[in-house]
């Protein structure tokens, strides 16, 4: 599915991969009265395409530890000297 696809109904619940969650999305759909229906529907597409970056940040992430057999750097907030540090051991890893 390209980015570049414009938004329907099918294409949002195609992008959500929970059966509970699109099933609840397309009972939205159905049940919302006619002059709600452009809300639910943005409501929902923001949702989808939420979903959609959050998968290819991960596919990203994936594709990164394997390559380098750690997470990007911007998911390492503490080094593991400052982790030992927090949690009151010392070089051997006890306390």
């Amino acid at each position: 599915m390209s980015a570049t696809e414009p938004w329907t109904i099918a294409r949002i619940a195609e992008a959500i991969p929970a059966p509970a969650t699109r099933m609840r999305f397309l009972s939205e759909v159905n049940l919302a009265p006619v002059d709600d229906l452009p809300a639910v529907v943005a409501k929902w597409q923001k949702v989808a395409e939420e979903l959609a970056a959050g998968y290819e940040r991960a596919v990203q992430v994936r594709d990164h530890i394997e390559r380098h057999g750690q997470l990007p750097p911007e998911y390492v907030r503490v080094s593991p000297a400052e982790l030992r540090e927090s949690a009151g051991l010392d070089a051997k890893g006890a306390a």
